[in-house]
């Protein structure tokens, strides 16, 4: 099974217009690629699609994967997220487009970008209810790999249950 950060790192290739290819870089059929997979990618795809230019492709990734941390902490027992670091990262991958109006006005971008993270809550919230068990081992997988890679605390959100 791919690591659950290579897994979000590949989905959001293939959502910034990669085609699906094997490791050796040979096409593969849709679908032979596995559901949960195919899932993920059209909702990546959807998402990163209707936010286009108004932030960075790793902005993009880095909403994708607080969204598995939001959605993991909804979903699988242990698990919690800290409001602290969520909105830490929220505003760093929100950054873009935060303040582009003045006080009291809409801001459009803004809304754009958060509407399209909560179809990416709502994608990941999917995804473990297909498979519950798989999506939690993912969640757990995660959380380690952001823990042992360098500067992976800066977008751990999820934390233990108190």
């Amino acid at each position: 099974m791919k690591s659950a950060l290579t897994f979000a790192v590949v989905v959001a290739g293939l959502a910034f217009g990669s085609e699906v290819s094997a490791q050796s870089g040979d096409p593969v059929a849709k679908a032979d690629v596995p559901a949960s997979e195919r899932m993920a990618f059209e909702v990546g795809t959807h998402a990163f699609e209707r936010m286009g230019d108004l932030i960075a492709p790793n902005k993009k990734l880095m909403l994708l994967l607080v969204a598995k941390q939001r959605a993991s902490a909804t979903v699988c027992e242990g698990f919690d997220v800290d409001e602290a670091l969520f909105t830490a990262v929220m505003s760093d991958a929100l950054s873009e487009v935060l303040g582009l109006v003045g006080e009291g006005q809409n801001n459009l971008p803004l809304d754009t970008v958060m509407l399209n993270y909560g179809i990416m809550v709502g994608g990941e919230l999917a995804l473990a209810a297909y498979d519950p068990d798989a999506y939690c081992a993912a969640a757990a997988e995660l959380r380690k790999e952001f823990q042992e890679e360098e500067g992976g605390d800066k977008l751990n959100v999820l934390k233990p249950t108190n």
